[in-house]
C-alpha cells in the first residue's frame, strides 16, 4: 500500500509537472509569435519608411533638377538682354525698349520663381497660387520667342506664328510665359537644325486659345510616348 501511495504522488506530480512544463510552452510560444508579429511590423514600417525617404530624395532633386533649369532660362534672357543693351549704345530707342521690356518680364519670372523655391509647402500641397489678370497673349509669345532666342544653344530657327494681332486672355501671364518657355526649351533640345515654331490660335466656336508647339526635332520615340 505505501508502494502504491508512492506511485500515486509520483504520478500526480509528474503530471502536474507536466502540465506545468506544457503551460510555459505554450506561453512561451505565444510569446515568441507575439515578439516576431512586432517584429515584422517594425520592419515593414521601417521599409515604408525607407522607401518614403528614397521617393522624397527622388523627388527633391528632381524637383532642384527641374528649377535650375527653370531659374536658368531667364537669367540667361536678363544676361543676355543686358549685355546687348551694354555692348552696342547705337542701338534705336525701340529697340532699347523691347529689350527692357524683355528684362522686365524675366525678371518677374525669376521672381516668382524664386517667390516659389520660398514656399515649398505650398508646392508639396499642389496649392501654387495664381495671379489672374487681363493680358495680351499675342505679346507674352513674342516675349517669349525673345527670351528662348537669347539662350538657345541650337541652330534651328525660332518663329512665331498668329493670325491675330493681338489677344486678351484672362491668366496668369507669368505661368503662362514659365508654360511655353519650358516647351519651346525643351524643343530646341531635341532640334538642333530647322524650325522651332509656336502657334497661337483661338477657336471661335470653343471660345479657347490654342498654344502649339512643333519642331523638325528627332520627336519623342514610339515606346515613350
Amino acid at each position: 500500500m505505501d508502494n502504491q501511495s508512492e506511485r500515486s504522488r509520483l504520478l500526480f506530480y509528474s503530471i502536474i509537472g507536466c502540465i506545468l512544463i506544457l503551460g510555459i510552452s505554450i506561453v512561451s510560444v505565444l510569446y515568441i509569435r507575439k515578439i516576431n508579429a512586432r517584429l515584422i511590423a517594425s520592419q515593414h514600417k521601417l521599409e515604408k519608411a525607407r522607401q518614403s525617404a528614397e521617393n522624397s530624395i527622388r523627388i527633391k532633386s528632381l524637383f532642384l533638377s527641374n528649377m535650375s533649369h527653370e531659374i536658368r532660362t531667364p537669367l540667361n534672357g536678363i544676361v543676355g538682354f543686358s549685355e546687348i543693351l551694354a555692348a552696342y549704345g547705337d542701338i534705336d530707342a525701340e529697340t532699347k525698349r523691347l529689350y527692357g521690356d524683355n528684362i522686365r518680364q524675366n525678371s518677374d519670372l525669376l521672381l516668382k520663381l524664386i517667390n516659389d523655391l520660398m514656399d515649398l509647402s505650398d508646392l508639396e500641397e499642389n496649392t501654387m497660387s495664381f495671379t489672374f489678370a487681363v493680358c495680351d497673349a499675342v505679346d507674352v509669345c513674342h516675349s517669349v520667342i525673345h527670351t528662348v532666342n537669347a539662350v538657345k544653344t541650337t541652330a534651328a530657327q525660332l518663329i512665331f506664328s498668329c493670325p491675330l494681332p493681338c489677344l486678351e486672355l484672362y491668366t496668369d501671364s507669368n505661368r503662362l510665359q514659365q508654360v511655353l518657355i519650358n516647351l519651346l526649351v525643351n524643343a530646341a533640345k531635341f532640334t538642333k537644325e530647322g524650325t522651332i515654331r509656336l502657334v497661337l490660335d483661338v477657336d471661335a466656336d470653343k471660345h479657347e486659345a490654342i498654344f502649339v508647339v512643333e519642331d523638325t526635332g528627332c520627336g519623342i520615340p514610339p515606346e515613350k510616348q
